[in-house]
């Protein structure tokens, strides 16, 4: 009997999924104009955040997880922090502030999907598997992140999956009903839970570790969880960085794609890019099947394939028909 195989699709979330409506630090200026704090000056407010999330990133690694202060009270100090100096020593931190940047950067208030048609995009390429008896589709996100990603992806429209690295996966009955409305994306893998931010190989291993559970757990008690080994397993990371995203996963052993306006360089992106990357447009709509461009049961770097795609919706586009 012929193996089934399994596709583990994975992004990279800022700049990938997710970007500012605005930039950062028009947005924080924005915000503290409504709580009442007048002419800011945008570039000493850029200088001020930067030395205030260095300093928070130095005393509190990792949004505060490392500190047990969590990442909320986090984001506070460094609110505080880049604010405090720029108003008059006698002025108060007006008390509104804080709270509603944390709600803005929280949720679609602050953000955009970088692809409009995502959700619809992503429910094609998940409904690949519904079409083949020996085909799974699992998606996720992979960043380096505090615990905001699922709650800015929810807010956007996406449909997602309640499992997170160090949680554990629902109930049974739960994963029977998402089948029938299929999540968008099944997991969420964060640096914050993590511990191991890219381009560290750990995030990645611990990807897949979780790609694992949540396919035994959709074929619970099933013949095909006592036939796991035979599994063909193919992984495809997709990112906008070419250290973080595109290299870092082709280290830990996954096929890795690098979203790049077609034609445009890649200048300041990176170091160590390869000079030959392929276009993932000019591999042929449906003349090559997917485990042609991206074999199966590689595991070093020079196994993997890396390529570069023009737009996210050109990725997902090209998955759904494969």
């Amino acid at each position: 009997m012929a193996p089934r195989h399994n596709l583990v699709l994975c992004f990279d979330a800022f700049g990938t999924l997710i970007k500012p409506k605005q930039p950062i630090v028009k947005q924080y200026a924005l915000v503290a104009e409504q709580c009442g704090l007048k002419n800011i000056d945008v570039s000493q407010l850029k200088a001020s955040f930067a030395a205030a999330y260095k300093a928070e990133s130095a005393a509190h690694p990792n949004y505060g997880k490392a500190s047990d202060m969590g990442a909320e009270r986090w984001w506070t100090n460094v609110i505080t922090s880049t604010f405090l100096p720029l108003l008059p020593a006698s002025q108060p931190l007006p008390p509104s502030l804080a709270p509603r940047l944390l709600h803005r950067f929280s949720s679609s208030e602050g953000y955009d999907l970088c692809e409009p048609e995502l959700g619809p995009l992503l429910a094609a390429v998940k409904s690949g598997s519904a079409g083949s008896p020996k085909k799974t589709i699992i998606t996720g996100v992979i960043t380096n992140s505090d615990d905001r990603i699922p709650s800015i992806l929810s807010s956007l429209g996406l449909e997602l999956g309640s499992f997170r690295f160090g949680s554990r996966l629902r109930s049974q009955q739960t994963l029977e009903e998402e089948k029938q409305a299929p999540n968008d994306l099944d997991f969420n893998c964060m640096s914050y839970d993590v511990g191991f931010a890219k381009p560290s190989r750990a995030i990645f291993d611990a990807a897949a570790g979780m790609a694992r559970s949540v396919l035994r757990a959709q074929t619970e008690g099933g013949e095909e969880q006592e036939q796991e080994d035979e599994r063909v397993w193919t992984k495809v990371y997709v990112g906008d960085e070419v250290r973080n995203d595109l290299l870092a996963a082709a280290e830990a052993g996954w096929h890795s794609i690098l979203v790049v306006g077609r034609g445009e360089t890649v200048d300041g992106r990176g170091d160590g890019i390869p000079g030959d990357l392929a276009e993932l447009e000019d591999c042929g709509g449906g003349d090559k099947r997917l485990e042609e461009v991206f074999p199966s049961g590689g595991k070093q770097e020079k196994e993997m394939t890396m390529m570069r795609a023009g737009s996210l919706k050109t990725v997902l586009e090209w998955f759904g028909r494969h």
